[in-house]
């Protein structure tokens, strides 16, 4: 009897390993992507650009060890399904625009909590791709491509922290 239960399992042994080499680095993500989100909400700023900056500073996670595997998906996976759910978002706020008969028959199909579910889950996707993506950057890569993707990367850190600076003088 013991060896039928061994046999029942939910995912296949395939599966699984993949899943077990998929889950250290995904969990990361998700942990640095609470973190960001936590830093932006106590502190204000742009939660994605948080997130991409404590994912850079982990970068080293990608490089090597049980971590790769998890972070190119974040990057790669989490991401497509991000977009295609703020897709999907931007698409029914198309149909508001549209006028009354729309938006009747998509309120009669689909719920306000799955929306703002789809909405919530594109949300944290995107957050979670940017930390893996973040991980994935290396400045040592970025400086052998020569001095404009540098010069690139310092003019838009200044000009969000302008940005930054200017609200916080105005919200004063």
């Amino acid at each position: 009897m013991a060896n039928s239960a061994k046999g029942l399992t939910f995912f296949p042994d395939s599966s699984r390993s993949y899943l077990t080499e998929l889950l250290p680095g995904f969990m990361l993500c998700l942990v640095v992507g609470r973190a960001a989100t936590f830093v932006s909400d106590h502190y204000g700023g742009p939660t994605i650009l948080y997130a991409l900056l404590m994912g850079m500073s982990l970068n080293y996670l990608s490089q090597e060890g049980r971590c790769v595997t998890g972070i190119q998906f974040s990057a790669k996976a989490v991401q497509r399904i991000g977009i295609a759910l703020l897709g999907a978002r931007i698409t029914f706020e198309q149909l508001l625009g549209l006028g009354i008969t729309p938006i009747a028959i998509v309120l009669a199909g689909v719920p306000a909590p799955i929306l703002e579910s789809m909405t919530e889950l594109s949300r944290w996707c995107l957050i979670v791709a940017m930390v893996g993506l973040g991980m994935k950057a290396s400045f040592k890569e970025l400086s052998t491509m020569g001095w404009k993707p540098v010069v690139l990367l310092v003019s838009e850190t200044l000009f969000l922290a302008l940005l930054v600076m200017i609200w916080l003088f105005i919200a004063r």
